[in-house]
């Protein structure tokens, strides 16, 4: 098992390397950029394939990073690996899959907002990273 959670990295990657795929809601980005500047500490980081940085889980927190003008975000850098992560979706009557997002990726567009749940088959831990070194 711990050979395995060596593949899971924590990483602080520059804000401009990762690759949205889903659109967000902006009342919550901005809500939720508020509430991370007054605490002054990223907890959450946000979830991003190992290879190509694509945003598994995290748009919200991606888009307010973006609002708070940080440079670097915390990111937990997984592969897109049946063993690690499967893909769903929040529509009850769609399917969706790896290669669709990676398609979506491809061509510059997003998904609409909670299109994909990306469910992970192991915990993951929260942060305490000061904002002042993210900038």
């Amino acid at each position: 098992m711990v050979n395995e959670l060596s593949k899971i990295m924590l990483k602080i990657l520059p804000i401009h390397a990762l690759r949205p795929h889903e659109e967000f809601d902006r009342d919550h980005a901005r809500k939720l950029s508020n509430e991370i500047a007054n605490t002054g500490f990223w907890s959450s980081p946000i979830v991003c394939d190992a290879e190509s940085q694509i945003i598994m889980d995290g748009h919200h927190r991606f888009a307010s990073a973006q609002l708070l003008g940080l440079k670097y975000i915390p990111c937990f850098c997984i592969p897109y690996d049946k063993k690690y992560v499967s893909v769903e979706t929040w529509r009850e009557s769609e399917k969706i899959t790896v290669q669709d997002i990676l398609t979506c990726v491809k061509e510059n567009r997003l998904m609409p907002q909670k299109s994909t749940k990306h469910l992970l088959t192991i915990p993951l831990i929260k942060s305490h990273i000061p904002l002042s070194i993210l900038r």
